[in-house]
């Protein structure tokens, strides 16, 4: 168990530590071109599938709690997250609230619609995922650096509301996004990692089924 919790750690200041020195390279005239083929790359692609692995860390109580499973991202639908560890369940999140169904198939929605700050932020974190690059340069302060087939960015967001909650997010990708973090406001943050990534021109039938109530 301490071997694990020294791993973990290790991880994750390797991580912040990459991550602060992005924090140097604001976007600029001499990156600008860079940027913008990269967002094009992981845009041009209608549905994004894959592999995930969320790692969310809680600093009071020095714990990482840990799930994975398969995603699909669809710039029409919204994200579909289905866990299978360390307990089955599927999460659409959608522009008008979040779908979640269940082992047993039961479904259950958080409707969203006239909620302003989840409307904001789930057009923001759908901008992020799909790499819509007019969306970001409108909601983010953004840092740069890297070649198209190795990159990092960092994204501040510019609106204080939101900027209170995800104070910034860092990604790091290749040809596509091979992880995101998310940081919070108390300390904590959210680790995506992606790896087996996929493109699709059409969602099957059972697929769109999870976006629908």
């Amino acid at each position: 168990m301490k071997r694990f919790f020294c791993s973990i750690f290790f991880l994750l200041f390797s991580f912040f530590s990459a991550g602060a020195e992005i924090f140097d390279h604001p976007l600029s005239a001499a990156t600008e071109s860079v940027f913008a083929a990269v967002c094009k790359t992981i845009s041009s692609h209608p549905i994004q599938n894959g592999e995930f692995t969320q790692t969310k860390t809680i600093t009071k109580l020095n714990r990482n709690l840990v799930s994975s499973g398969t995603y699909i991202i669809s710039q029409k639908d919204g994200i579909l997250w289905n866990t299978q560890k360390p307990f089955p369940s599927v999460m659409a999140v959608t522009k008008s609230g979040i779908i979640q169904t269940n082992a047993s198939g039961k479904k259950s929605k958080l409707d969203a619609k006239g909620n302003v700050t989840f409307e904001h932020l789930s057009a923001v974190i759908s901008a992020v995922f799909q790499g819509n690059a007019e969306a970001l340069r409108k909601n983010f302060t953004i840092y740069f650096d890297g070649t198209e087939q190795n990159w990092t960015t960092a994204l501040v967001p510019k609106d204080t509301s939101l900027r209170r909650i995800i104070p910034h997010i860092l990604m790091n990708g290749s040809t596509g996004i091979d992880s995101i973090l998310m940081a919070e406001q108390s300390g904590d943050s959210v680790r995506y990692q992606f790896k087996n990534q996929a493109y699709a021109d059409s969602l099957s039938e059972k697929e769109k089924s999870y976006f629908k109530e």
